[in-house]
């Protein structure tokens, strides 16, 4: 009898060990899936948020994903999405961690998801990230984008990948007699992926009502179409944009579009959209860089007059989080490195007409040595001002808005040439400083945790304040978080920068990032 009950109890303890290590389970519309633990919390990777968008379906919007019968794995990341490969040779500041690893493949729209619980009736908040890139590159993969930190904190992370380049958002007049529009494919992507969240994130133990987008550089310009696009309605509930790209919001104006795509049409010799569509994606790449199509072509969100309509303005119903770093000009721009008084009045010249008078007033320099600081201090001022620019231009009854300035550089070899470089605030949001090779220190990992404080306080709330935190006052206060190694509640600008800022756009003049 003794003996019988003691194996009762070992077949009970097995069987219990078997279950604590099973693989975690979750069933979506579209079939079950399995995961698996990532330290503290469960992972699901490579999850297909709508069809392979290959062959006929290439340059149409996404469709359904397609059902499976059994437990589809999802353990492994799916492929990114198809870009140019990244010459490794370049002087960069943007090491392993920040890049995306191949397979690159057509086949590619996945979404992956953390999360600490599947219990349906925990309705945690969820964000979505979506990754920058130039509308040309990165994936939902990359290491420093990987949500098990932010999920220890209470919160369902989700990366997606979405088509770019020419893939994402050609425009041609074939693509309008077919469609009716054209050139917003990658944009449709991010909306698809909001969908499958809203359907399916109660399964992960997500809220759906209580959904965050997140983008950094492309991302954030994502983030700004996703708040005026009507199909996007509905989907999320608060946005966070890092390095604000405020000037690249703008739309490509469609005719412009569409005499690229049909130039690369034309090109690659096919005159037929079947013909195009059995191009080989190489091909397509190889045209997409090709110098006959122009100087300083790039393929991004283009005014289809759909995705969206004319007159469509921003929604000012949603809590925004929004700002940029020290240094975002430093990897891309030359006007950073400027160095002499002649090259600093020159660019003023051109770049701050008419109003270049009054901007080397606000911003002197006596000798050649005050140049490169006063150069990175107006380029700085120039990001945030965009953000200025932006919050006045809401209605007084606009959700709260919150500013930031990041000011902390991102240590390595290349930390004095680089500095805040743009997209080094995202490891510290994340906490993935693990990922990579920089010599982090105590003080890098509390500035992370600050932020994530910050940042998942406004995830879950749309306020970024909390307990043990500095209070970060609203845009509307005229004051910006600095963050970094000081941190700071400060206006960032002066009224007399402000009223610059404000009259060199009312006479012509383009803020951006770089």
């Amino acid at each position: 009898m003794i003996k019988a009950i003691r194996t009762v109890v070992v077949i009970a303890f097995a069987m219990l060990s078997l279950d604590a290590f099973a693989a975690p389970l979750v069933q979506t519309q579209s079939g079950e899936l399995s995961g698996a633990s990532d330290g503290p919390v469960l992972a699901f990777k490579g999850i297909p948020y709508a069809a392979a968008p290959v062959g006929a379906l290439r340059w149409r919007p996404p469709a359904a994903p397609v059902s499976w019968q059994g437990v589809r794995d999802a353990t492994k990341f799916g492929a990114s999405c198809e870009q140019p490969r990244r010459n490794s040779t370049a002087v960069i500041p943007w090491t392993a961690e920040y890049l995306a690893d191949p397979p690159f493949s057509e086949d590619c729209l996945f979404l992956n998801v953390w999360t600490p619980t599947l219990h349906p009736a925990s309705k945690l908040p969820v964000v979505v990230w979506i990754h920058g890139g130039g509308f040309t590159e990165g994936s939902g993969a990359v290491p420093i984008y990987r949500g098990n930190h932010l999920a220890q904190k209470g919160i369902v992370v989700v990366t997606i990948n979405y088509r770019m380049g020419l893939f994402g958002f050609l425009a041609s007049g074939l693509l309008d007699a077919e469609q009716g529009s054209s050139g917003e494919y990658g944009m449709m992507d991010q909306v698809a992926a909001l969908e499958w969240v809203k359907a399916n994130i109660a399964g992960f133990g997500g809220d759906p009502a209580q959904v965050t987008i997140e983008g950094q550089s492309a991302g954030a310009i994502a983030v700004h179409h996703l708040l005026a696009a009507p199909s996007a309605q509905g989907l999320f509930a608060r946005a966070i944009a890092e390095s604000n790209s405020w000037a690249d919001t703008a739309l490509v104006p469609r005719e412009r579009a569409e005499a690229i795509g049909d130039k690369l049409a034309s090109l690659s010799g096919a005159t037929t959209l079947d013909a195009l569509r059995a191009m080989p994606a190489d091909q397509l790449l190889a045209l997409q860089t090709d110098a006959r199509l122009g100087d300083h072509v790039r393929f991004f969100p283009v005014d289809d007059g759909k995705f969206i309509p004319a007159g469509m303005k921003e929604r000012t119903d949603v809590p925004v989080l929004l700002g940029s770093n020290h240094d975002e000009a430093s990897a891309f721009s030359p006007t950073w490195q400027i160095a002499t008084s002649r090259a600093y009045q020159a660019m003023l010249g051109d770049r701050f007409a008419p109003l270049s008078a009054q901007f080397a007033a606000l911003y002197p320099v006596k000798t050649d040595a005050d140049v490169s600081t006063t150069v990175r201090r107006l380029l700085a001022d120039s990001a945030s001002a965009g953000v200025i620019a932006w919050s006045q231009a809401r209605d007084e009854h606009a959700a709260p808005a919150y500013g930031y300035r990041f000011t902390h550089p991102e240590p390595g070899p290349l930390a004095a040439r680089f500095a805040t470089f743009h997209s080094s605030e995202v490891p510290y949001a994340f906490g993935t400083l693990e990922y990579g090779h920089r010599p982090f220190t105590a003080k890098d990992h509390a500035i992370s945790r600050q932020l994530q404080s910050y940042w998942s306080n406004f995830i879950r709330t749309g306020n970024p304040n909390g307990p043990g935190l500095m209070t970060w006052p609203q845009l509307d206060s005229g004051n910006f978080m600095q963050l970094g190694d000081t941190q700071a509640v400060t206006p960032l600008l002066s009224k007399e920068q402000r009223d610059a800022f404000r009259d060199w756009l009312a006479a012509g003049g383009r803020i951006g990032l770089f």
